[in-house]
């Protein structure tokens, strides 16, 4: 008898889990067409990823650290100037120099956050009576795009630029040091050179030969790859005053902007800049003046604006190799 008989309250305990399974079941499916359905719609781009950021640079027991970046240093993009393409090259662009009258930060933030990445390492040596200044340096150019907007940051170009000049020592209480502006020394060796189509670049060099083949300064980087195309180009050219050679630039194009529809998600692994200066034995102070300029193509495609997103970073490194003194200023 107890047997036959059906509790009421479980009954309708059963119909509501049921009912609660089936409202679960049909929500989920419903979610699942909407997400379908924005994947669709969302537009489609094309990415070339590159390898992560390092620093590998490898230099003779015989020189010894004086001063820099203990790690890599972070620069974003605060400016935004207006686009023009260079004369000399028509897939090269660059800035002219004018703020954009019509893109701000504020756009280029909601798309992503463009920042520069550099570590800077200051070496001496001293050789046949002559102390020698090395610059090695690291960068990387990250748009770091925003992936739920539609529009995308891209890679575009990186100058390096570094000089030798004379300093001196101003003031008595408080000491500070300031550039001459005249040439404190002489551009032995910089690299890269100027190549074109790569991916990989080994800069390697030594002071004349007087290292020796096992004991140069060497570092390695590498671009990534376009659909399987390497795209880099380098741009090298010596800066002379008074008939000597006192500082070097090159210029990192890296990404062609209007080529294939593709963007860069991390524009590149770190690129390297080296270069050796013989210091002037008559000379007590010197300045290492180091530019690093980085562009990035910014391009909205609702409204078709195109602007180039600039980080930059200036600073002089004051040293007297003899005693170890090593200031920055920025």
């Amino acid at each position: 008898m107890f047997n036959n008989f059906i509790n009421p309250y479980k009954k309708e305990e059963t119909m509501e889990k049921k009912q609660s399974f089936i409202f679960t079941f049909n929500l989920m499916i419903i979610i699942a067409i909407i997400i379908l359905i924005i994947l669709m719609i969302m537009p489609t781009n094309n990415f070339a990823f590159a390898q992560g950021i390092s620093s590998n640079w490898n230099y003779p027991s015989s020189w010894s650290k004086l001063g820099g970046d203990q790690d890599f240093q972070v620069i974003k993009a605060n400016r935004v100037y207006a686009y023009e393409r260079t004369p000399e090259n028509s897939n090269c662009f660059q800035s002219n120099g004018i703020d954009h009258s019509t893109i701000t930060m504020d756009d280029v933030r909601k798309a992503g956050e463009p920042a520069m990445f550099i570590k800077r390492t200051i070496l001496k040596g001293y050789f046949e009576g002559s102390w020698y200044v090395a610059i090695l340096i690291d960068l990387k150019m990250d748009p770091s795009n925003n992936y739920s907007s539609s529009t995308r940051i891209r890679s575009a170009n990186a100058t390096i630029e570094t000089q030798l000049c004379q300093a001196k020592k101003v003031g008595q209480t408080i000491v500070t040091y300031w550039p001459v502006f005249e040439v404190g020394g002489y551009l032995q060796e910089a690299k890269p050179e100027s190549s074109a189509d790569i991916v990989n670049e080994s800069v390697n060099f030594n002071i004349g030969g007087s290292l020796g083949q096992n004991n140069s300064i060497t570092g390695s980087f590498s671009i990534g790859y376009i659909n399987n195309i390497p795209r880099l180009l380098i741009y090298s050219g010596h800066k002379v005053k008074n008939n000597k050679l006192y500082g070097h630039n090159s210029k990192y194009l890296y990404y062609r902007p209007d080529e294939n529809n593709i963007s860069y998600t991390e524009s590149s692994s770190t690129l390297k800049y080296a270069a050796i200066y013989r210091c002037e034995q008559n000379v007590e102070f010197y300045d290492l003046r180091v530019l690093i300029n980085s562009q990035f193509y910014y391009r909205n495609i609702s409204s078709n604006a195109i602007g180039i997103v600039r980080a930059e970073r200036v600073q002089d490194f004051f040293i007297k190799p003899s005693t170890n003194f090593y200031k920055t200023y920025i």
